[in-house]
């Protein structure tokens, strides 16, 4: 019987330090995902034009790992795609000291829902400090024009919209009244927080959208795949990776940090995204 009890428990000290280790490799690593992206309506001038992708950082101090990154990919432009901090727990701080070590770089960036869900007050104060102390340039629902043929859009919408239980939807109207009709000979990428309207981006004919919040499924399950969505959805269809829905493609980043509710990343290391855009001969 001691013998027994004793395999047991080698058995489940075995199991927890595994456990351990697995939460701890997603923990500290970071992965770097290449998409190549190809399209007819891209011009000579952004053939290879790289951009990278961060997003849901949720204030993590981890400035010294992505600075690195940004070093060795020197990217053309930088998208952040919201949840870049995280109001309710630890402030602004880990955010704007990355902002203030990429300064030289271009970087557009676009609400996710916890900066939506910053009240009035805090939210003026945030982007009060945006713009004084960084040159970071808000997309919220606006457009900059690249070329005559390029255009980054950037949309976000009210916080209400992210819950799985709202009754209102939001239609193809409502992202015409935010950022107006878009000419579908051009080249659209747009950045976006929510992935989950995916159908609308390509009814709306977007070439590209930027996206996150899906934090790769909270806890990747080998062989199935991520199992929760922040909005508590269990096995969503789209969670990570480049998807292709109709004529749009949809990247997810997996993130950097750590969601609100659910703290964790199981399987499922932070992600900086790599997209580079290429003219299709």
């Amino acid at each position: 019987m001691k013998k027994k009890l004793k395999y047991i428990l080698i058995i489940l000290s075995i199991l927890i330090i595994c456990t351990v280790l697995i939460i701890l490799d997603s923990y500290i690593n970071i992965d770097i995902s290449h998409y190549e992206i190809k399209s007819n309506k891209i011009n000579q001038k952004y053939n290879n034009y790289k951009i990278m992708l961060l997003t849901d950082l949720h204030n993590r101090d981890i400035t010294k790992k992505l600075l690195r990154i940004v070093n060795e990919e020197n990217p053309n432009l930088i998208v952040m795609s919201g949840d870049m901090i995280n109001e309710k727990v630890d402030g602004f701080d880990n955010f704007f000291n990355l902002c203030e070590k990429i300064k030289d770089k271009t970087i557009y960036y676009v609400f996710g829902n916890h900066e939506e869900n910053m009240s009035n007050e805090k939210q003026t104060e945030f982007i009060t400090k945006l713009k004084e102390k960084t040159n970071v340039i808000l997309l919220n629902n606006d457009k900059i024009e690249l070329d005559d043929n390029f255009t980054i859009y950037g949309f976000s919408h009210q916080v209400k919209y992210y819950l799985a239980s709202t009754k209102e939807k939001i239609d193809s109207r409502y992202i015409e009244e935010k950022i107006g009709k878009i000419d579908k000979n051009k080249f659209n990428l747009l950045i976006s927080h929510d992935p989950l309207l995916y159908n609308l981006y390509n009814e709306y004919g977007f070439d590209v959208v930027l996206s996150g919040h899906m934090h790769g499924g909270i806890i990747n399950i080998p062989f199935i795949g991520g199992l929760l969505s922040p909005d508590f959805t269990f096995f969503p269809k789209y969670y990570k990776g480049i998807n292709k829905i109709g004529n749009t493609n949809i990247v997810i980043s997996r993130g950097l940090g750590y969601g609100y509710m659910i703290p964790i990343r199981v399987l499922n290391r932070g992600e900086v995204v790599i997209i580079n855009l290429m003219k299709n001969e």
